[in-house]
């Protein structure tokens, strides 16, 4: 079998490539993007592909060679690479990442608390012309009859196979928001088994929330919470990745004005800081609606945290439903705080483990590649 995998993310290139490297197939590794900007450790694997140029053409051309393409996160490149091999039989899957259909307008704004969508609003009349410029764009597509992003989407779904992703609950979300037109849902297998990390003993009695200065965290729901109870301890919110203009001001004066004990992470960390710095805190809080950081999560449940997540965020659902010990924000959270009861106990931290653990071995991969041998039989 012969694959061509389709990648633009410098960040998580050398992540799919290891899943990858060591199985029976033939695999082709295209780094599509307008800049050759990947600097990981496969670059004598990894091949270089400009959009639209004569190795691109090439490859689209010669797309029957191979028996499955997989495209990682779908931009307007992807879409017209599928655009391009429509008419080929090559099957085709979709390795879903999130913002492709979270950053939709159409799905956005559910995924907002209300206490967000408020504070947002309260800064929307700001002249903002980054802003301004996108609206400009929208309205001259419009006029020129050009394809949305949401069009784009929906017509690449007639065209792609499968939508691989971990977690069904959260594909049959998305689905239904989508009108029920996602492509078949094919399970996929973790990455990362996080051996190395081993749960620090002497935490500090501190919290993490949320993990990026994304507005989908919800951030100001958990501090208004921790502020209402009280909240002695220390509170860290790790801001170096997604900064938004608007939110992050936000944010950030409402730090200014609370006796909370905060701490706005927003310098750049190496990846080993990043597992050290998740290990100091007892607890973690994700209060987003959707998927957002899973290997955050995961590095918090290799560091024994005492984990909420949303009802709303389907994460939930799908970790209990692993058996893994994984908390409420709307139903434990503040009961918890008030009883100081925010460190998980050993049984939990080694039985979330070994879940996870079970999560990431190798026979998980054997199953999903037993997947993609059975498509093209």
């Amino acid at each position: 079998m012969k694959i061509a995998h389709f990648l633009n993310d410098n960040k998580f290139v050398d992540k799919h490539i290891k899943k990858f490297i060591d199985c029976d197939f033939e695999n082709d590794f295209f780094y599509l993007n307008p800049k050759n900007n990947y600097s990981g450790n496969h670059k004598d694997r990894v091949v270089y592909l400009a959009p639209e140029s004569e190795a691109y053409t090439s490859v689209v051309n010669t797309i029957e060679t191979y028996d499955i393409v997989i495209l990682y996160y779908l931009n307007s490149d992807k879409f017209r690479l599928v655009e391009a091999i429509k008419d080929s039989k090559v099957k085709i899957i979709w390795s879903f990442y999130g913002a492709e259909i979270y950053d939709l307008p159409s799905v956005r704004q559910q995924m907002l608390s209300e206490r967000t969508q408020k504070a947002l609003k309260r800064i929307s009349y700001k002249l903002n012309f980054a802003k301004l410029r996108k609206l400009i764009g929208r309205y001259r597509n419009r006029l020129k009859k050009r394809r949305t992003k949401s069009q784009w989407m929906q017509q690449s779904f007639q065209r792609i196979d499968y939508f691989l992703w971990y977690n069904k609950y959260e594909y049959d979300l998305l689905n239904e928001l989508m009108g029920q037109r996602l492509p078949s849902f094919m399970q996929a297998s973790l990455n990362n088994p996080l051996n190395e990390v081993v749960p620090e003993k002497n935490k500090t009695n501190g919290i993490l929330v949320g993990n990026s200065a994304s507005y989908f965290n919800n951030h100001l729901d958990v501090l208004d919470l921790l502020t209402t109870n009280r909240y002695k301890g220390k509170v860290s919110l790790p801001f170096s990745y997604l900064k938004n203009d608007n939110y992050v001001p936000l944010v950030k004066n409402y730090v200014g004005r609370s006796d909370l004990a905060i701490s706005i992470m927003d310098e750049f960390m190496t990846y080993t800081e990043y597992i050290a710095f998740i290990n100091q805190h007892k607890a973690a809080i994700y209060p987003s609606y959707r998927q957002m950081g899973l290997g955050n999560i995961f590095i918090a449940i290799r560091c024994g945290l005492k984990i909420y997540l949303s009802d709303k965020n389907p994460t939930l659902k799908w970790l209990r439903e692993k058996g893994m010990k994984i908390y409420s924000l709307e139903k434990d959270f503040s009961n918890d705080l008030i009883k100081n009861n925010l460190t998980l106990e050993a049984e939990f931290i080694d039985e979330n483990n070994r879940i996870y653990g079970s999560m990431v071995s190798a026979e998980q991969d054997r199953l999903m590649f037993k997947k993609f041998s059975n498509m093209i039989k």
